[in-house]
């Protein structure tokens, strides 16, 4: 008898004792769970556009990726040596991330890391360099080198920052057989598979085309007030050739391509922040750097590489 009540003891804690770990592995379950769902919420509200930002249109959509690994202040910044410094301080632990997960095969990923390292390089005081910002920028340096080795200077994907604190990326017409190799990369950037076709069409009606992306790191505005897009061919800066007005009524082949790709020209060189804008030329020459000028004054040089600003710094050459 008391043999037969000992099983019965036994069975019942064993009993229990299931019914504990499988109760406890469901609660565990549901935490985490609700921990997925809040880290996922979490993330989709994060990469929701700030109340100071337009509502995104469709281009700016298709362009997200671009802004998902840039800085956004949480101040207002109004002076301009200000803002490129922030821009470098900003920029850098966002370029160490990109190196440490590097892909050195992924021509995408180079070339965004370049874009940031363009900011970052773009004015030696824009870190601090009486404390660890010379080894920054010297470290920079040596990876824009092993970059620039592979990317080269005949990438059709150009980039630059004003003094205001505003990023511009331009993807210019791909005329050369070289360029073929940007070809998916272009189309990444863009996020559109059409865009090279896009732009090699409009060669055939006689123009040369850029699309042009304009994001404001510093103040958010809704568009950027651009007076002149103009590019320059010769490295000795002896030839410019000025973006073209141009009256879609009299370019009916034009104006064919612009409605086969659905897309739109507008003579109206301003941009609105976080799209792309269309910008013709008569001359077909491939740039060694794209100017973009702003009302109001200032401007942004457009390049395709950091090679000119590759070169190290002492306390030295401080003085």
């Amino acid at each position: 008898m008391k043999k037969i009540v000992f099983l019965i003891v036994i069975s019942m804690i064993v009993t229990a004792s299931i019914y504990m770990l499988k109760t406890g592995s469901d609660t565990n379950e549901t935490m985490t769970a609700v921990e997925n769902k809040k880290t996922v919420n979490q993330t989709q509200d994060k990469n929701q556009p700030s109340s100071n930002w337009s509502e995104p249109e469709k281009s700016s959509v298709q362009s997200e990726q671009i802004l998902s690994r840039f800085p956004n202040p949480d101040k207002e910044i109004t002076n301009p040596s200000d803002a490129g410094s922030y821009l470098a301080q900003n920029l850098f632990p966002l370029y160490k991330e990109d190196i440490e997960q590097i892909d050195y095969n992924n021509q995408y990923e180079l070339i965004m890391a370049s874009i940031k390292a363009r900011g970052i390089l773009w004015d030696v005081f824009n870190l601090d360099l009486n404390h660890n910002g010379l080894d920054q920028w010297n470290w920079v340096v040596d990876q824009q080198k092993k970059i620039n080795q592979i990317i080269g200077d005949s990438s059709p994907v150009f980039y630059g920052y004003s003094r205001g604190g505003t990023l511009f990326i331009a993807i210019v017409q791909p005329t050369q057989e070289k360029h073929e190799a940007f070809f998916e990369t272009i189309q990444k950037i863009r996020n559109d598979d059409q865009e090279v076709k896009f732009l090699q069409e409009l060669a055939d009606t006689g123009y040369y085309a850029m699309d042009i992306y304009a994001v404001d790191l510093i103040k958010g505005r809704k568009k950027i007030d651009v007076k002149e897009v103009y590019y320059i061919h010769d490295k000795n800066y002896d030839n410019e050739y000025i973006s073209t007005r141009i009256n879609l009524k009299d370019e009916p082949l034009l104006q064919n391509v612009l409605e086969k790709y659905s897309r739109h020209y507008n003579p109206d060189p301003v941009i609105k922040e976080r799209e792309w804008k269309l910008f013709l030329f008569k001359e077909a020459k491939f740039p060694s750097r794209i100017v973009v000028e702003i009302k109001g004054g200032g401007f942004a040089a457009l390049v395709n590489t950091n090679k000119e600003y590759l070169f190290h710094l002492t306390r030295e050459d401080l003085k």
